[in-house]
């Protein structure tokens, strides 16, 4: 009697190889665009949070006819001095434009909650809506989704950061009485009717990447006139955005070459060179961060981002724009407004009286 022999079903090791070999190809294929329609919802979401700083800029406007310094100082005057002179480091109020909008971008709490009559870093711990003390207050609509510097939340400072910086423009110093040609100015005010350049041709707030950027912490060298409040070399190449507190006075930023010679334009990474706009030159968009006496940096960066190509940057008429890493830049203009300074320098002034055209 002849047995029949039973079919074996399944796969040879071939077999399985071949088709782990095709899952694999697969994934490799479809990572890439699972990667960019991630980085798309994150690029719009930073698009939405511009979009919602600028609408929040012209309801302040609206109702005081002028946008809001980049940061409040105080004068002597209000803080019993009386000579209308620039309050002294230590007696600062230092609140940003961020503090001043709070109102129109359904912060209300928060804004009822702040002393604009003491300096900032001497607000009440705890002072009502959080327990965290004012400069370690974060906001989700000023952190740009593609920066991975958040994870930490705040900074060895305890200083919450901001993706999104105002525009002050170009050198203060090389101008008569120290005028500032970005819309946000020091101290003062700008209003639309100012921007003689056109609102959709002047940047009010740009990006600025947090991520590699980290301050150094405390040790002995890093403190300055007794303030108590570390700040970094400027070789450290550690800067940040503070949020609600200003650390910073003014400063320059112009495409950073590095060591090697490379210019990969607007995007951080870790290297700390070649991949982002520094302290050397002209122009910049962004309030650097850096106090006198005793401030927290002294490198002053400009406009930056962890999106692929460029960084966005929102126009003064309220659209958003995304500015590519090839904008148009020739090179600083030594008078302080931005002259040859191309697109990007003339981007950055209100009243620069620059033809733009398409960019």
């Amino acid at each position: 009697m002849v047995r029949k022999q039973r079919r074996r079903f399944g796969f040879t090791l071939i077999e399985l190889l071949v088709v782990i070999a095709i899952i694999a190809i697969l994934i490799a294929l479809l990572l890439p665009a699972v990667q960019q329609a991630r980085e798309a919802a994150r690029r719009t979401q930073c698009k939405n949070n511009l979009k919602q700083i600028g609408l929040a800029l012209h309801n302040y406007h609206d109702t005081y006819q002028m946008l809001p310094q980049c940061d409040y100082w105080g004068l002597e005057q209000d803080l019993g001095g009386g000579s209308g002179n620039i309050a002294s480091a230590l007696d600062r109020r230092n609140f940003t434009w961020v503090s001043m909008i709070l109102p129109y971008i359904e912060e209300v709490g928060l804004y009822n909650n702040i002393n604009f009559n003491i300096p900032a870093w001497n607000q009440p711990i705890p002072y009502g809506v959080t327990t965290k003390p004012l400069q370690a207050v974060r906001l989700k609509g000023f952190e740009c989704p593609s920066d991975p510097g958040f994870g930490g939340g705040i900074n060895r400072h305890n200083i919450g950061w901001t993706n999104y910086a105002g525009a002050e423009g170009y050198d203060w110093w090389k101008r008569p009485n120290h005028e500032i040609s970005g819309v946000f100015n020091l101290n003062t005010h700008c209003t639309f009717q100012m921007i003689k350049d056109g609102l959709s041709n002047t940047i009010a707030v740009c990006e600025v990447a947090t991520s590699s950027f980290q301050p150094q912490p405390n040790v002995p060298g890093h403190l300055h006139n007794g303030g108590g409040i570390p700040r970094t070399g400027g070789a450290d190449n550690a800067v940040f955005r503070s949020l609600l507190i200003t650390t910073g006075d003014a400063g320059d930023v112009t495409p950073n070459t590095g060591p090697n010679g490379a210019h990969n334009g607007w995007a951080a990474d870790g290297s700390g060179s070649g991949q982002f706009w520094n302290s050397f030159g002209a122009p910049y968009a962004m309030h650097p961060a850096y106090l006198h006496c005793f401030g927290i940096n002294n490198n002053w960066p400009g406009a930056s981002s962890r999106h692929p190509g460029g960084a966005q940057a929102l126009l003064a008429d309220g659209s958003v724009k995304f500015l590519n890493e090839t904008l148009d830049y020739p090179g600083e203009d030594k008078t302080g407004w931005s002259g040859g300074s191309g697109i990007w320098g003339a981007l950055n002034t209100y009243a620069g009286n620059e033809v733009i055209g398409n960019f």
